[in-house]
């Protein structure tokens, strides 16, 4: 596919042939020397300006892009460190003994687990937040298909792991739990 900043350029250098065609029927002849120069002069001092102005916007659009482009890419990293996080938070409580001890690591798995389901709802809705402009294509949408299943599966265990009073199937089930995230 062609860039915005191409199709631009493709339509810029269009118009500006189009434009030079009206100049060449100019009678720029029957002038003086002095007031061809100076006709020729501010013609090409109008041109250059107008040029200046449109690369200066294609830049700021293609900028543009480039930014919304950046924010995907850098949700799509911060997706992969929380999930991560995630698997290091869920070893450590299964290795760390009933108690007190484990309440933060639990925090810390609640509040991880929530970043990486809200991050990869974005992703997949193209959220506004992230300034997506359009929806997903339809490869990107069936690669989200194809990793629902043990993105689901993760989602329950973690809820499982946390939000058993006491925590005691994470006891005697932490080891499939741990398995299944």
């Amino acid at each position: 596919s062609v860039s915005a900043l191409g199709t631009v350029g493709i339509v810029l250098v269009t118009l500006l042939v189009l434009g030079i065609v009206p100049l060449t029927n100019l009678k720029i002849d029957t002038l003086s020397h002095t007031r061809q120069l100076t006709v020729r002069h501010f013609l090409f001092l109008g041109m250059l300006g107008m040029l200046a102005v449109l690369g200066a916007v294609l830049v700021e659009q293609e900028g543009r892009q480039l930014r919304q482009h950046a924010r995907l890419i850098s949700s799509a990293g911060q997706q992969s460190i929380l999930s991560q996080a995630l698997t290091k938070e869920v070893l450590l409580l299964a290795a760390t003994p009933e108690g007190a001890a484990r309440e933060p690591v639990i925090a810390r798995i609640k509040e991880a687990a929530r970043s990486w389901q809200r991050s990869h709802e974005a992703l997949k809705q193209s959220d506004s937040a992230l300034a997506a402009s359009s929806a997903n294509s339809a490869e990107v949408m069936q690669m989200f298909g194809w990793l629902d299943a043990p993105y689901r599966t993760m989602i329950q265990a973690l809820r499982s792991l946390t939000t058993q009073p006491g925590n005691a199937r994470a006891t005697t089930d932490g080891p499939a739990l741990v398995e299944q995230i």
